[in-house]
């Protein structure tokens, strides 16, 4: 569950992530967005960072940092009648940059290195009508 803020201009824009996937750890993410199109479905591709922190009492246990490259591929879409609401997802292909954990979390067969596909889904509601 997160919350995000995004700054748009025209076609492009800047997203600011503050997420969770637990109440042990806490996620921040800066992403570049290109919409293509004007009309009410836009699909956009970004690119963007994302870094989370694992927190425990136990921290030999849980705890981890890691900062990831992220690719959101997606596409929002404005409710026909309904001037300042949309409705979004997009799949985010996440890579990790740099991933530090306990010894107790890497398996045998370590694999930080591999893609993984995190889904999104979103409601928007704009302060003031969107470029068209």
């Amino acid at each position: 569950m997160g919350l995000t803020l995004e700054l748009r201009r025209d076609n492009r824009s800047i997203n600011f992530n503050l997420a969770t996937f637990s109440q042990n750890d806490l996620g921040m993410a800066v992403t570049f967005r290109q919409y293509f199109g004007s009309g009410g479905l836009q699909p956009f591709a970004g690119f963007g960072l994302w870094g989370a922190k694992q927190f425990s009492s136990d921290s030999e246990e849980t705890s981890g940092t890691s900062f990831l490259v992220r690719i959101p591929l997606g596409a929002d879409w404005r409710l026909p009648g309904l001037d300042h609401h949309s409705i979004g997802g997009n799949l985010a292909l996440n890579r990790a940059l740099y991933t530090k954990k306990s010894p107790s979390l890497i398996p045998p067969t370590n694999n930080s290195r591999r893609i993984v596909p995190l889904p999104q889904f979103s409601y928007h509601y704009t302060l003031r009508n969107p470029p068209t």
